[in-house]
This record gives C-alpha cells, structure tokens and sequence, in this order.
C-alpha cells in the first residue's frame, strides 16, 4: 500500500494532504449520494486518492468507475434520447474503436491490462455524452450539475491551499488538487476548465468575488511549478469576454481585463523559470520570458530539429541525444514534424500503428530517447498530446482522436463559444500534454457546455418567440378595441 509516494518530498505531509483530499472526497458522496451521475462526476475527479493509495486500489478504481459508468447509463436509459448527432458521434466511436485494436494488436509493447485500460477512458467519455445529455434535456439536471461542478473545482483551489501550507516554497509538480498524484501538467489544465465551469455558473456576469475564484484557479498551477498558465489563462478569459460573450463592459470586468497584465507581471516574478534569477519573486524581464516560452516551445534556435547521427543538446533536460532519425526539439516542433511527416508520404508501417502503450506510459526518459520512431524528441516531457497519440497508436490513432476529441465541439450552437473551446482543445492537444482528450473528468465538463449551453439556447429562442406571440396578441387585441370603438 502507498507503492508510490514521491519519496523526494516530505512523506509525513503527503499522507496529511490525502486526508484532506479523502475527506472532501467523503463530503461530495454524501452530499449527492442521491443523484448516480453525480457520483460517477466525483469518483472521476478523485483519480489522484485512489492513486496515492495503491496500484492495485487504483486498479480496482478503475474497473469500478467503468462498470458504474455503464449501469448509470442503464439506469438513467440514457440512450435512448436518439437524434442524428447521437449516431454521428456512436459511428465516430465505432471507428475510432476500430482504428485502435488495429494498431494495439499489431504493435509490440501492449499487455492486455494496459490496452483495456486505455481503452476504458474512451469508452468513460463516450457514455459521458448520452449520461450528461440526459441529465441535461430530459432530467433537467443542468444547474444541479453546474453546481457539483463548480464545487468541485472550487475543491481544487483549497487543497492547492493545503498543499501550499505543507510543502511552502518548493513548487514540485506532483499532488495537483484532488485529479493528479504523480505528474503536473493537469495544473494547467485545471484554472483553464475551472474559469469555464465559473463563467457558466455566473452566466459570464463576474463580480469582485469571482475574480478572487479565477486568483485561486492560477494558485493551483502556481503550487505545481506551471508556466503555461500565466500565459493561456489570460487568453481564454479575454476570448469568453470580448468575443464569446461580445464586450458588454461593466466595473468587475473592466477590472478583469485591466488585471491581465498584473497576472504576466506576478506570474513572471512568482515561477522561477520565467525570471532571469530563477526563484520566486524574481525580477520581471519581458523579454527573457517570451524568450524562454519560445526556446520551451520549439527548442534553441539552430538546434531545433537534427537529422542524420547530429548530437543535440536539449533545451530543457541538457542532455545529449544521437541518432540517425530525425529528432525535434519542444512541444512545438514536435507537432510541426508529425504533420510534415504526415503529409510527405514517407510514413512506414510502424508509424501507422505506432508502438504501443508500454513505449509510452512504462519507459523512463533514457529509454524513451532510443525508440525506434522516425520522428524522435530530445526530450519525453516534451510529448505533446498528439505526439503520445503517434508513439501509443500511430498516425491511425493520431487521425482517429482528433476525430473523436474534436466532434462534439462542433455539436455546440454557440458559433463563437464552438470556435474559443475548439481553440483550447487544440492548443492543449497539439502544443502541450493532451490530458483533455485522455481525462473523463475533464471531457465531462466539456460535454456539460456543449448540452447546457444548447438548452440554454433553446429556452431563449422559446422566450423570443413567446414574447412574440404574445405582443402579437396584444397588438392584435388593440386593433379589434379599436375597430369596435370606430364602429
């Protein structure tokens, strides 16, 4: 039990931190013990407990979450609301199912455990659209769910608090919220879909306290050492109120807006790898910042990508990389050499199918450098979502997750929200770690805004149109008084 503490932090205070977690954790479930969506919501974003606790509990998490997901579904008859969109996306799962066991049985490095279990999150979001749709426009859950979702990014905020009060000063990635236990990139993701969940909630009228929801949101990527969210964070919350909502300016956010600059400014200072000393509360050098988001991204200019047995030193780890395939240096360049790749006509059989799941989740950074891919990184950390694709599936699996992670956006009414949450998807999936596409938790908030953003449309084109009838009758009522009256 415990088979997997980060042993170079404080053990004492990890324990303490999960019985924080375990706690809120207890207080969801018997908070809504009543409602089984809700449950799976929150057993889905406890994934970091279960975790912490073991490799087998989590194992038998896992199985659990996946059988609970399907009796949810036959509880709530969730399909059978049947409407055109629900068999687009049911033959786009079949295909993307389809494309998967064919490169999982014919690459090397997969066991079944490991493929039923990449496999099984799939299968967890794909119910996820006909469970959240069902709650939404036959149950009428919307707002009950916006509420739990709400809390439970709230949840987020204090445990980055706790965090921040055991381990003060040391920023290491591990123990984000209540979703991650081991790796960090989720402190990213975590402010990004909790200001969505916020402006739903709010219905995108911020107030002064809302702002103090979105400090606590950025606390979660600051206690995990992130950088990116200093950068995206802003971005999204400018796109939702000058061009999802159209600027309809009011004190709070003008504050907001006005705030943007002061998050670059603090965000430069707090994260020792944005400033020029390397510490918190560093000094603020514009230039040095996008310079080092420029060299993270795509790599020390020159050295971005190496071709035949070049040596390359790596940007980020300093280490020295030598082979006779072409390797990419950041995120960036590892996206941009899969797409030349793609479109060059050269792609062998093995990057077809990739090299399994082992190849990507089971080796460690050295192991993962002497890979036998044609497109290769200097450095693992730098797999970017669609970079993980190739590796685990191949070009096939590439092709088929954009199809299937992608779909319900444009599902959304909302032309200007579709395009904004295409926008974050893309980035996170193209440029930075794909969690979104990987994690139920996340892809359930996304699926929540595509079906509540949707009622919400149609009850307002409902009102309209009563409002409409009703003037009419009115307007049709005074011409009949008035006819009477001149007769």
């Amino acid at each position: 039990m415990f088979d997997s503490l980060v042993y170079n932090v404080n053990i004492q205070n990890q324990f303490i931190y999960y019985v924080f977690v375990l706690l809120s954790f207890l207080y969801f479930l018997m908070k809504y013990r009543g409602n089984n969506l809700c449950v799976l919501l929150i057993l889905m974003f406890y994934t970091g407990l279960f975790v912490f606790l073991s490799s087998a509990i989590n194992n038998l998490y896992k199985i659990f979450v996946l059988f609970y997901s399907f009796w949810c579904t036959y509880r709530r008859s969730a399909w059978n609301h049947t409407t055109s969109y629900n068999r687009i996306w049911s033959g786009i799962f079949i295909l993307f199912s389809v494309a998967f066991f064919v490169a999982v049985t014919q690459s090397l490095g997969n066991t079944i455990t490991i493929i039923l279990s990449q496999y099984a999150r799939y299968v967890e979001i794909y119910l996820l659209y006909f469970l959240v749709q069902n709650a939404v426009f036959i149950r009428h859950e919307g707002r009950f769910m916006l509420l739990l979702l709400y809390q439970l990014f709230a949840v987020q905020i204090f445990h980055a608090l706790i965090k921040l009060i055991l381990f003060p000063g040391i920023g290491f990635e591990a123990l984000v919220g209540t979703l991650s236990y081991i790796g960090g990139g989720q402190g990213t993701t975590i402010p990004i879909i909790g200001f969505i969940v916020l402006w739903f909630y709010k219905q995108g009228k911020l107030t002064k306290y809302d702002w103090l929801y979105v400090i606590g949101l950025l606390l979660v990527g600051f206690t995990t050492g992130k950088r990116a969210v200093w950068f995206i964070l802003p971005f999204v919350i400018a796109a939702f109120i000058v061009y999802v909502q159209g600027i309809r300016l009011n004190k709070y956010i003008i504050l907001g807006i006005t705030a943007i600059p002061v998050v670059f400014y603090f965000g430069a200072r707090l994260t020792p790898t944005l400033n020029p000393e390397h510490k918190v509360w560093g000094s603020f050098d514009l230039e040095y910042m996008f310079d080092y988001a420029e060299t993270y991204q795509f790599g020390e200019e020159g050295l971005s990508i190496t071709n035949n047995k070049n040596v390359l030193l790596s940007s980020v780890g300093g280490r020295l990389v030598e082979n006779d395939t072409q390797t990419a240096s950041g995120r960036g360049n590892a996206t941009i050499e899969l797409f030349k790749l793609i479109f060059s006509g050269k792609v062998n059989r093995q990057d077809w199918i990739g090299l399994g799941f082992s190849a990507m989740y089971s080796t460690n950074y050295g192991e993962f450098l002497e890979l036998p891919l044609t497109i290769k990184l200097s450095y693992k950390g730098a797999a970017t979502g669609m970079f993980q694709s190739y590796v685990t599936t191949g070009i096939l699996g590439v092709i088929t997750t954009i199809i299937f992670g992608f779909l319900p956006f444009f599902f959304i009414r909302h032309k200007r929200l579709s395009w904004v949450l295409l926008g974050i998807t893309a980035w996170e999936y193209f440029m930075y770690t794909g969690f979104i596409f990987r994690t139920p938790a996340f892809m359930a908030v996304f699926l929540f805004v595509l079906f509540y953003n949707n009622q919400q449309m149609e009850i307002a084109q409902w009102r309209k149109k009563e409002r409409k009838r009703l003037q009419q009758m009115e307007n049709n009522a005074y011409e009949t008084i008035n006819h009477s009256t001149r007769i």
